[in-house]
């Protein structure tokens, strides 16, 4: 039977861009597909099939197990979502759903939300909110008295527009907000960070020991920390 119904990928023909694939698609789905498959076939032609010696059909299967939440009985339902929607927009609708039905449930039966993945992402999205804004105070006052107010207002405006950016472009690209790209957020946020406050120095760096002007210095010092060589830098 295993070899009589199968689905299975045979390859493909064509060249790159023009390609067809090929698949042996003879998989029983019904009682009669099944009734059809043989079980012994001779070389002369003769065949057995699974309809003449068995009673196929269709039938559920019939399973006893005890659910359980808190010590009661209960009964589980699971929601996925697929990767172009939104989970905190989801979780957010499906407690109004859940706070709905509660109110019309009888006395002695409740429902509960259980296994909330949001929460991870929730906490991800407060640290990276957290420490977003604790990164640009201290970036501010940092290059505030060390350098120029005007150099440190720039410099931050650069991070946020920079995550604004960000933040807009994942729905263009199919990518929403979960474990991986909050994860990539809180990942690249020290390091824009960092790589803010060392261009912001070195701005201030060209203008103040060589009196460049604010474009010429601001290619200079992205030339110069890129790792390109000094001829180019002094050139520039």
């Amino acid at each position: 039977m295993k070899t009589s119904s199968v689905d299975l990928p045979a390859g493909s023909i064509g060249y790159i861009g023009n390609q067809l694939n090929i698949r042996g698609n003879n998989r029983a789905f019904t009682p009669t597909q099944y009734e059809d498959i043989p079980i012994i076939s001779k070389t002369s032609g003769e065949k057995l099939l699974l309809g003449e010696i068995a009673t196929i059909k269709l039938a559920r299967k019939e399973e006893k197990f005890t659910s359980r939440f808190n010590g009661q009985n209960s009964s589980g339902l699971e929601v996925f979502i697929d990767d172009s929607q939104d989970m905190l927009t989801v979780i957010s609708e499906l407690k109004e759903k859940v706070r709905e039905i509660q109110a019309t449930l009888p006395e002695g039966i409740t429902i509960t939300l259980w296994l909330d993945d949001s929460e991870d992402i929730a906490q991800r999205l407060s640290m990276l909110v957290d420490n977003g804004i604790a990164g640009l105070g201290l970036v501010f006052i940092i290059l505030a008295l060390f350098l120029r107010l005007s150099l440190a207002f720039w410099v931050c405006s650069g991070i946020v527009i920079s995550f604004t950016g960000a933040f807009w472009l994942l729905p263009l690209f199919g990518v929403s907000l979960n474990h991986i790209s909050t994860f990539a957020f809180l990942l690249i946020l020290g390091i824009v960070v960092d790589d803010a406050i060392v261009v912001g120095e070195s701005i201030h760096n060209q203008q103040s020991k060589f009196g460049k002007s604010s474009k010429t210095a601001y290619c200079s010092a992205t030339i110069t920390l890129a790792g390109c060589d000094n001829h180019l830098g002094r050139w520039i």
